[in-house]
């Protein structure tokens, strides 16, 4: 009976100390997560699927690289093809959409259309930073504002 008594209080002395071990790798964790969302916060992705959308993506990431005023905002350029109006372009930042045009197959001049669709991305961000420190959060996710 004395020996029972020991294995189990051994047993529990190595449970919590491996419950200790375990709480403080899960806050190592969320800090290395909290991280490198940091690292890869202010990506653009690509779901475009023609040379139209291929071409306004390139002017884009282009107009990202040489104003880089969205840091840490994640935004994904959507793309639907059309044979008869071109392509529609939207680009959204979670399930906000931010900016939407159609986009003729006749058009040359992507880098204009892609300076002013990052405008309108700048604003955005703008408007969400403001929302976020004034906004109150109590009972709603902060996507769902």
């Amino acid at each position: 009976m004395k020996i029972f008594r020991f294995l189990t209080a051994l047993f529990a002395a190595s449970f919590l100390c491996f419950a200790g071990d375990f709480v403080s790798a899960e806050k190592a964790n969320k800090s290395d997560t909290f991280l490198i969302e940091e690292e890869i916060g202010g990506t653009l992705i690509n779901q475009t699927k023609t040379n139209i959308g291929q071409k306004f993506f390139r002017a884009l990431s282009e107009a990202h690289l040489s104003n880089p005023k969205i840091k840490h905002l994640n935004f994904v350029v959507h793309e639907r093809s059309s044979a008869r109006w071109g392509s529609l372009i939207w680009i959204n930042n979670g399930q906000k959409e931010v900016y939407r045009q159609f986009l003729s197959p006749a058009q040359r001049d992507f880098k204009a259309v892609a300076e002013y669709a990052y405008l309108t991305m700048g604003q955005y961000t703008e408007q969400f930073e403001l929302q976020q420190l004034l906004g109150d959060h109590f009972d709603i996710d902060k996507d769902e504002i």
